[in-house]
């Protein structure tokens, strides 16, 4: 009887540990409520100076400054040891209507006086006038300028000429210019001469320089010229 007793006793016991260990895994298996959210951490300290960067490549040079040119009549000299001169230098000389004809056949009939300034500038020369030539067949005479008696060598003769296969007497308007250097500083005389043709097979006509006409002869120093 007391065996019997033992056993329902043992068997209550594993009976209700194992009911109260079923409802413990269940209670252990709920999740609880979410926390509140922490408090920030403090700043960090700053961090260590970075290291200095390479220099740089260097630049490449600047163009060269533009060499300013003084308006005055004095001499410079360009980047390529050029003559220049600051500002035109000129002059003309001038005769009323006919008051400066001339009927010579050789010779000189004008003259202008002109100070160069600089030796390796050039004279420019201009005349602007009458020429004729008459009573003759196949003839020609050449008007040229002269520089102190000199004509022009460089870089040749400044001049014009009139040909005839009859006779005829036309007085025509003439422009003869050009350019001549190798001209010593100073005054020079410049010259507007007439004479006979080169060459040969031509008679020597009557010539006519200037007539009811404003007559010039234009001088103007110049730089010479470019390469």
């Amino acid at each position: 009887m007391m065996k019997s007793h033992c056993l329902i006793s043992i068997g209550f016991l594993l009976l209700t540990m194992i009911i109260w260990g079923k409802d413990a895994n269940q209670d252990c298996s709920l999740q609880g409520k979410p926390g509140q959210p922490g408090t920030p951490g403090t700043p960090g300290s700053p961090g260590i100076p970075g290291t200095p960067g390479t220099p740089g490549t260097p630049g490449a040079p600047g163009a060269p400054a533009t060499t300013c040119t003084s308006m005055d009549s004095s001499e410079n000299t360009s980047e390529n040891n050029e003559v220049t001169l600051g500002g035109r230098r000129w002059k003309q000389c001038v005769w009323s209507s006919n008051s400066a004809e001339n009927d010579i056949d050789n010779g000189q009939v004008h003259a202008c006086d002109f100070t160069k300034l600089k030796s390796g500038t050039f004279l420019r020369v201009v005349y602007m006038g009458i020429i004729r030539i008459t009573r003759c067949t196949n003839c020609c005479k050449r008007w040229y300028f002269t520089f102190d008696r000199k004509e022009c060598s460089n870089p040749a003769p400044i001049d014009g000429v009139i040909f005839h296969s009859v006779d005829i007497n036309i007085h025509r308007s003439a422009n003869i210019e050009g350019y001549c250097g190798g001209i010593p500083v100073g005054k020079v005389r410049v010259g507007f001469n007439v004479g006979d043709c080169t060459g040969s097979g031509f008679s020597n006509g009557n010539a006519y320089t200037s007539w009811y006409q404003t007559i010039r002869i234009i001088i103007e120093e110049v730089e010479r010229p470019v390469a």
